[in-house]
């Protein structure tokens, strides 16, 4: 059985460059989703939030941030059609969002930089917005 201390670990670690992570934490993550007591909607708001964090820390990049929301984005769809879900957790839905918005060229030339300009600020927002609701 994974434990919520090892999922947690493990997204918060620069994994990009090593294919089997990735892999290790969808295991963890699954196993961790049958085997808890804790409430879906609780695993997935801690996990965005860590990846959030993670990001805006620069302790990983992009590209691995937006692979596991997308994997976290599934793996709530399919807890939904389960039924062990009721509804997307709404943080999962503003991280995944902010990552996705990273994922798309506006102008046609692809000179606009999407994560620098959309991803970047939306996560700033969400950690500076943790922050603020911590020192209350």
């Amino acid at each position: 059985m994974s434990s919520e201390k090892e999922l947690l670990e493990i997204v918060g670690r620069n994994w990009a460059d090593d294919a089997r992570k990735y892999s290790e934490f969808y295991d963890l993550l699954r196993s961790y989703l049958e085997d808890s007591d804790t409430p879906d909607q609780t695993i997935f708001e801690t996990l965005a939030k860590r990846v959030a964090i993670a990001y805006h820390d620069q302790k990983i990049g992009y590209e691995q941030g937006d692979s596991i929301m997308n994997y976290l984005w599934l793996e709530c769809l399919s807890e939904m059609t389960k039924g062990h879900l009721e509804d997307i957790p709404p943080v999962l839905m503003e991280m995944y969002e902010a990552f996705d918005a990273g994922e798309f060229y506006r102008t046609d030339d692809q000179s606009d930089d999407p994560v620098k300009e959309h991803t970047d600020p939306a996560i700033a927002r969400f950690v500076e917005g943790l922050e603020v609701a911590s020192k209350r």
